[in-house]
């Protein structure tokens, strides 16, 4: 995605800890599978599943089932947990928050035709986690 590919920041990402993607529906498969050829380990997984082990967590679920599928996977406490709506603010994210994770919103400007919906190229709006006072961003 544009946004990402001009910002050059430190990955959470490695062999031992790779991308969680929960949502196994068009934008999930799809944003896995670029993932996946951009050379990031990817988990793709349900939403009724965990995401322990995971440098980050996208979630990629309804916007209604959000803050549902945070809670779930913030038990593992990932480092990152971010999600993909684009009527939904960080707050659905509070769960991961709450445990130490830094949050993030993440919004492809675009539609998923299918499972396989390729990204590369897409502008996307993202949202990152305020800095809180007194400590510094990663």
């Amino acid at each position: 995605m544009r946004e990402l590919e001009r910002d050059s920041l430190p990955s959470p990402l490695s062999a031992a800890k790779p991308l969680v993607v929960v949502g196994r529906g068009r934008v999930g498969s799809s944003l896995a599978k670029a993932a996946e050829l951009a050379g990031i380990e990817v988990r793709l997984v349900g939403r009724d599943e965990a995401g322990d082990g995971a440098g980050a967590v996208l979630l990629c679920v309804a916007d209604d089932a959000l803050a549902e599928a945070c809670a779930r996977i913030a038990a593992g406490t990932p480092p990152f947990v971010g999600h993909v709506s684009g009527a939904s603010t960080l707050d659905v994210l509070a769960a991961a928050r709450e445990r130490g994770a830094s949050t993030f919103s993440l919004h492809p400007l675009q539609t998923f035709a299918d499972n396989d919906t390729a990204v590369g190229g897409t502008p996307a709006a993202r949202e990152p986690q305020p800095a809180h006072p007194g400590r510094s961003r990663r």
